[in-house]
């Protein structure tokens, strides 16, 4: 999982002390194979060239790196290290309040960022505030109706270090906020259809809009404008 971005940096402290841990998911299976899945549904979505491109929740940067993108903000700290290490420009910030002037980035990226925010409606008005008119937006989602967010549901009661400090949503209301905060085209794409618990996961083309059985689910609009 990546993104981890809290008003106030609530969430940021178990990914400041375990940074190393969670990078370290992704070297093996079955974190290794998800992240390709997933990775690769975010360049699907992905309209514009990412060199202007900003990741809200930039982590440890594997998805920055993977998808060329250049810029990142993250509330824990620790993580940032490694993400400079792969290339990324980043600072620490929270999503609720994005350190960056309005109408600078063409493309803003977050990866199960709103899982872990206090406020996600006012995270995503700060991306519209920093997009560019016509700018994209592309967001990364475990749903909470998805087998993936039930699972996760179940580890965070069992006292995961990571999943009891997030938050799941629908898929109707990440569509809500996203039209609140004044973004149109709103596209999704499905992917991860296999179910959790599997010791590797084959590769996987995502399909076009919502499927309640995907773990996976991608949301890309639109800032009005050129």
């Amino acid at each position: 999982m990546s993104g981890r971005v809290s008003e106030y940096g609530k969430g940021a402290r178990p990914f400041d002390l375990l940074f190393a841990d969670y990078d370290a998911w992704y070297e093996r299976e079955p974190g290794k194979s998800i992240f390709t899945i997933e990775a690769y549904a975010l360049k699907q979505a992905l309209h514009r060239k990412p060199e202007s491109c900003l990741e809200v929740g930039v982590g440890t940067g594997r998805f920055a790196k993977k998808l060329s993108v250049k810029f990142g903000v993250d509330a824990a700290f620790k993580p940032l290290y490694i993400a400079r290490k792969r290339g990324a420009l980043c600072v620490q910030g929270v999503g609720e309040h994005l350190p960056f002037r309005g109408n600078t980035f063409d493309v803003s990226l977050m990866v199960v960022t709103l899982c872990f925010v206090s406020n996600p409606q006012k995270v995503i008005r700060e991306v519209f505030r920093i997009l560019r008119p016509g700018g994209q937006i592309v967001i990364g989602m475990v749903l909470r109706e998805s087998p993936w967010g039930k699972t996760y549901a179940k580890k965070a009661k069992e006292g995961h270090p990571f999943y009891t400090i997030a938050s799941f949503y629908s898929c109707e209301e990440i569509i809500r906020w996203l039209k609140l905060s004044g973004f149109t085209d709103i596209g999704i794409l499905s992917t991860l259809f296999q179910p959790p618990g599997k010791p590797n996961y084959k590769f996987e083309m995502p399909r076009e809009g919502y499927e309640i059985s995907a773990g996976f689910t991608v949301f890309n609009a639109k800032k009005a404008g050129d």
